[in-house]
């Protein structure tokens, strides 16, 4: 809107303009330098601006697509909550299965290049590995999601309750590596949902215990909270 009134008066003007006749004194090239240098220095402070918010719509996009999938679970016994909020962050989504509550951290990457090449990420247990570049950030941040998560419920049911970190990585082939099974966070594709199915050496949680654990989880949703 900014650049409509402009740009409709230089569109009707500058073709009856007699170029032949102009001189720019001093001022005017003033004038012009430092209007390039404050475009310049806008542009420059726009573009992490602009980048933060394609990073923001493509997690949201992410969180959408991975809650799609996880909801398919509701019918094989599990619940599945989405964006719970706690203690100054908020957890993508928690899944109450048969053995375990799952704490689900998603996260989104662009990916380099195209081809399958390009849309495979590596996992050791230890980091992410991803072309052309390593991370062990989000592993963190889940382990520390799923900690919160265990003593809190601990607290609300009284009784200690396994949790279980999950990344989730949408778009993405997740290849593990030999030996990852015995890592602490599991890494999928959304796709992936039989790992939240799988019981394990893990006992099953009693109905009773599964309901507290219900109960402590929707306490966290203020409108729910009463």
């Amino acid at each position: 809107l900014l650049m409509i009134g402009p740009a409709a008066l230089m569109v009707v003007l500058l073709p009856k303009l007699r170029w032949t006749a102009l001189r720019f004194t001093w001022l005017d090239w003033l004038v012009l330098a430092t209007a390039i240098g404050l475009c310049a220095w806008n542009i420059r402070k726009l573009m992490p601006l602009w980048r933060e918010r394609r990073s923001s719509l493509d997690g949201e996009r992410a969180e959408v697509s991975v809650g799609q999938q996880l909801s398919g679970l509701q019918a094989q016994d599990c619940l599945v909550l989405h964006d719970i909020p706690v203690e100054g962050f908020n957890i993508d989504h928690v899944v109450v299965g048969a053995a375990a509550v799952y704490a689900v951290e998603t996260k989104s990457r662009r990916k380099p290049g195209k081809g399958k090449a390009s849309a495979n990420v590596g996992y050791d247990g230890a980091a992410l590995k991803f072309p052309g570049w390593v991370e062990t950030r989000p592993l963190e941040q889940a382990r520390a999601q799923a900690r919160w998560l265990s003593d809190y419920l601990r607290g609300e049911t009284g009784e200690p309750v396994p949790v279980i970190p999950v990344l989730c990585l949408p778009g993405w082939f997740v290849q593990l590596e030999r030996g990852v099974q015995q890592a602490e966070v599991r890494v999928i594709n959304p796709k992936m949902t039989g790992v939240f199915l799988e019981a394990g050496v893990l006992p099953r949680l009693q109905q009773a215990q599964r309901n507290r654990i219900v109960h402590a989880l929707f306490k966290r949703y203020p409108e729910m909270g009463d």
